[in-house]
């Protein structure tokens, strides 16, 4: 076996109305003085006051930074961390999607060592510790509590990520009360991009590990067999809960695997035409996946055949075959079938997009094939 090494968050409670015992949790560990951080669509659906509730009953002062949106951007983090210390706050919470927590993750780590940004962007560049913290996601698709990546974007729209273990929080606190207001479309994207972490952590060509295959593969029995019933309007709270730990298994799976090709693909999408990255997804995965196939079928069929036992017995191309088909019906039943051109995107743009996805060389390293960018080019001309 070859040598691997797997690190992830110490503490994950899964807790149905966590959220509102908030205070039961926080107050043996002594904090007394708690960022909180969240975006506008958490206060607006009325899951932050649950929070700030719950800290205000146990007597914990607190206080809020809200100005985060999607893809969130450096001076976002700027300001985040400038409340941190003008409050001399002990504890930082973040509640919300990705980019929440990707801002409370970094924001931790400034605010107690007093580097910047451009110092600890990269792989393991952090120096020193960070403030405690708790990571809340509000929907089951980034895994991003239980990561110890952050993705922030300069004002040009280029992506830039930090990637250290350090940025693992304390507690990952799963609260299904609070996907419940989630939007059919939020359920979709992210659901997908929990997916996508899952498989390409299971198929990864440098980093793939045991622990990392067992939780990939709990978490497509989970996420396969849950997105569809989450996906409609009176979903039961138990099909959620199933897609929340799948996530948070997802999670923990490519943070010690790494994702691939599908991501590298999004990314550009996502530079380019600011699309949500879970729809980027959504919108590559099965043409990747086919050109994947074709190079390296053995890791696909091998997954297939640990989530299907129906296909057990038939050819690798077969058990491959299978999983790809199982995945373009649920992306269909949740109206992700969609292509390139519906969002804007011209003819003429695919080739400034397979350039930008070449430079995604991390990323590309880490899928079982190597893409050249005629490959790249014809993957988003068959997703066009």
């Amino acid at each position: 076996m070859k040598k691997f090494k797997f690190t992830t968050v110490s503490t994950i409670i899964n807790e149905p109305g966590g959220v509102s015992n908030i205070g039961e949790i926080i107050s043996p560990l002594g904090y007394k003085n708690v960022l909180v951080i969240a975006d506008k669509g958490i206060v607006n659906a009325g899951l932050f006051d649950k929070l700030i509730k719950g800290l205000n009953d146990s007597n914990i002062v607190n206080v809020a930074f809200t100005d985060i949106g999607p893809d969130p951007k450096e001076e976002m983090v700027s300001a985040s961390v400038s409340v941190a210390k003008e409050n001399n706050v002990d504890c930082i919470i973040g509640i919300g999607g990705g980019s929440v927590m990707d801002v409370a993750k970094v924001t931790a780590v400034i605010a107690k060592n007093g580097c910047t940004l451009a110092d600890i962007y990269g792989i393991e560049q952090v120096r020193g510790g960070r403030l405690p913290l708790l990571l809340i996601p509000t929907t089951a698709g980034t895994g991003s509590e239980v990561t110890s990546s952050s993705v922030i974007s300069h004002a040009s729209g280029k992506k830039n990520v930090v990637i250290d273990p350090t940025l693992l929080p304390d507690i990952a606190l799963l609260d299904v009360e609070m996907l419940s207001s989630m939007p059919k479309q939020i359920v979709s994207t992210t659901g997908v991009d929990a997916i996508v972490h899952a498989i390409e952590a299971y198929t990864s060509s440098t980093k793939k590990n045991p622990i990392s295959d067992m939780l990939a593969c709990e978490a497509l029995r989970y996420l396969l067999g849950n997105i569809e019933a989450s996906f409609q309007v009176s979903a039961a709270e138990e099909s959620r809960s199933k897609m929340l730990l799948g996530s948070t298994l997802a999670g923990q799976a490519f943070a010690n695997s790494s994702v691939a090709a599908v991501h590298a693909f999004a990314y550009a999408l996502a530079e380019t035409f600011h699309l949500p990255h879970g729809l980027s997804n959504s919108l590559v995965l099965i043409h990747i996946l086919r050109f994947n196939i074709g190079k390296e079928v053995t890791l696909y069929s091998d997954l297939s055949r640990n989530l299907f036992p129906e296909v057990i017995g038939k050819s690798d191309r077969e058990a491959a075959e299978y999983l790809i088909s199982r995945l373009e019906n649920i992306i269909e039943s949740i109206e992700l079938n969609k292509g390139l051109r519906e969002f804007d995107i011209r003819a003429e743009d695919l080739e400034k997009l397979a350039e930008l996805t070449l430079k995604q060389e991390r990323l590309l390293n880490n899928n079982p094939c190597k893409i050249e960018y005629r490959d790249a080019l014809q993957i988003f001309k068959n997703a066009f």
